[in-house]
């Protein structure tokens, strides 16, 4: 009798005294929970969108900003995520105990459009980079600028997994090395042609570069190496928005404008007298069709805009973000947003709003999967003395989550109306 009075009590406190939350989303019970000890990503858009993604489902939670967000990036961690947009948008995003927290950072910059973060590999600091070639630095208390000699605007950035250097890219073929103080501009460049995506494989042994018509790069020990890419995309140009490795399998993804997607995998290198020893040759597969939402094959140049991709990790499959196309291939048809899973061989529409009045830009995936918050559980544990009250607390806690992310309206068995092209 004690032992039901001591859980009655513990139980009206909890009731009494929730755990915090910050965001409550809204659904209806026909809809997935979302699984907190599986992996997640964070995914960004216009107008300060912030949703959390499960596989799924989008969960929206506000950011008490209404400036279009470019991009999201975890610290290599997982501890926490940064998301850059507009206006000199500086956002920290923590998930924890039920509740997801975004805080606003301030710059020394004004009215700036931020496009890119990357963690260094020791997450000491992250390097943000926009307009005119300003780097800002983030070292998890403050943001300093750092004037790197850079004119042109910086579209992305990436920093080597395994070494002390940051591959900055933009507009008119800019490439530039950063080692944390200094930058080193390359000049001249191998193109003319914009950039607009930059990935390092895990090892950090070579480097993709891609941007407008399809222009890709390897670079590997300091030079650039153009990769052939004109039997890819046949006589169309494509315009490469973001690359992607796996950090499992090391496959690598290009994603871009008219629903690019292609499959960068190492392969055995042709003899060549400028190849040496630690020369990595690259092959490349081009994936043409999608499969729609009602099952059928339909040419992938018809889902829409990719703008960002990431890998879910543990799996070999990829997720895209970007916009929709509403009833043609012209620019004045690019409305709404998609959501497409994307794997080696094939790829699959998830979620689409042809006409929503915002896009996506970004997705990452959370690279470490951690406990809600275990320090919770053992403080209950040890104040009670008793299993039982341990047990209590631990349902409460995964109903309180549940209620937390709810059941979103946008899913993958409830979508939105949409016409068919």
């Amino acid at each position: 009798m004690r032992a039901l009075l001591v859980v009655l009590y513990c139980t009206l406190a909890l009731a009494i005294f929730p755990f915090p939350q910050v965001a409550q989303v809204s659904g209806n019970s026909s809809q997935l929970p979302f699984d907190s000890s599986k992996p997640y990503a964070l995914v960004v858009g216009d107008g300060g969108r912030l949703f959390v993604f499960d596989g799924h489902q989008l969960f929206p939670f506000p950011t008490h900003t209404s400036f279009d967000l470019t991009q999201v990036r975890w610290r290599r961690d997982g501890a926490y995520a940064l998301a850059v947009g507009d206006n000199s948008t500086l956002l920290k995003i923590s998930l924890s105990n039920g509740a997801v927290s975004v805080e606003t950072i301030p710059i020394p910059l004004h009215n700036a459009t931020l496009e890119s973060i990357t963690w260094k590999p020791d997450d000491s600091s992250a390097l943000i980079a926009g307009p005119g070639g300003n780097f800002l630095v983030f070292d998890g208390q403050k943001v300093t600028l750092v004037r790197s000699g850079i004119t042109k605007p910086i579209f992305a950035s990436g920093w080597s997994p395994t070494q002390n250097i940051a591959l900055v890219v933009g507009q008119s073929g800019l490439i530039a090395e950063f080692n944390g103080t200094t930058t080193h501009i390359v000049d001249p460049s191998p193109t003319n042609y914009s950039f607009f995506g930059v990935g390092w494989n895990p090892s950090g042994s070579y480097a993709l570069v891609g941007g407008d018509h399809a222009k890709l790069f390897k670079y590997q020990q300091g030079s650039f190496t153009e990769q052939n890419t004109a039997v890819l995309f046949e006589v169309a140009p494509h315009l490469i928005r973001a690359v992607a490795f796996n950090q499992d399998n090391g496959m690598g993804l290009l994603s871009g404008q008219l629903g690019l997607t292609v499959i960068a995998t190492q392969s055995r290198c042709d003899y060549n007298i400028f190849n040496n020893a630690n020369t990595i040759c690259l092959s490349y597969k081009r994936i043409q069709y999608y499969t729609d939402l009602n099952g059928t094959k339909v040419d992938l140049h018809r889902i829409g805009h990719f703008y960002g991709a990431s890998w879910m990790p543990g799996t070999q499959e990829a997720y895209a973000v970007g916009t929709a196309l509403d009833g043609c291939l012209e620019p004045r048809c690019v409305r709404g947003w998609t959501l497409a899973r994307i794997t080696s061989s094939d790829v699959t529409l998830l979620l689409q709003d042809r006409k929503s009045d915002y896009s996506l830009r970004s997705i990452d995936w959370q690279p470490t999967v951690r406990a809600s918050n275990p320090q919770m559980f053992t403080w209950y544990l040890i104040a009670s003395g008793t299993v039982g009250l341990a047990a209590i607390v631990m349902v409460t806690k995964r109903k309180t989550l549940k209620e937390w992310l709810g059941h979103s309206t946008l899913s993958t068995s409830r979508r939105p109306p949409q016409n068919r092209t």
